[in-house]
This record gives C-alpha cells, structure tokens and sequence, in this order.
C-alpha cells in the first residue's frame, strides 16, 4: 500500500474515533440532565465536568502503573441510562 492512502486512512479513522468519543461524552450528560430536570446553564456545566473527567481518566488508563498503559478513552456509558432515569422520575 503507498503511504498516501495508509496515511489518509489513519486520518479517518482519528476523525471517526474523534466523533464517537464526543457523540458519547455529550448525549449521555444530555440524557441525565434532561431526567434529573437541570437547566441549561447547569447542563453545560455537567457536559464539561463529564468532558474533564474523561480526559483525566484517559490518561490515568496510559500509565501502566495506574491504568492498562494502553492508550484507552474511558468515557460515559448508555447502559446505565434506562435505571438512572428510573431513579430520577421517582
């Protein structure tokens, strides 16, 4: 393969990791504001914290004597959404 189309391929995929990762970290905290009834100032608040927090533990996750010393993003998971709006509208 010529080095053009390897490096054009690496840059989709960034591209494409760049967007779930952001599609994740932003609806989950969309999805639990909207259910514990947070105002949008406050929502853009919990959507940087979420932000933040996903930064932080990324990097925790690269150094191999804390994390895996893999280069995974942790970030927000959908599972927890069904109980968690259970909770809030109760």
């Amino acid at each position: 393969m010529d080095e053009f189309k390897i490096s054009e391929i690496i840059r989709t995929k960034r591209k494409t990791i760049a967007l779930i990762i952001k599609d994740d970290a932003t609806l989950v905290p969309i999805l639990f504001g909207q259910a514990m009834g947070m105002n949008p100032q406050q929502l853009g608040i919990f959507i940087a914290t979420v932000y933040m927090i996903t930064g932080v533990a990324t990097l925790l996750q690269c150094d191999s004597r804390i994390g895996s010393g893999l280069p995974i993003v942790q970030g927000s998971s959908f599972s927890l959404i069904p109980a968690a709006t259970a909770i809030f509208d109760n």
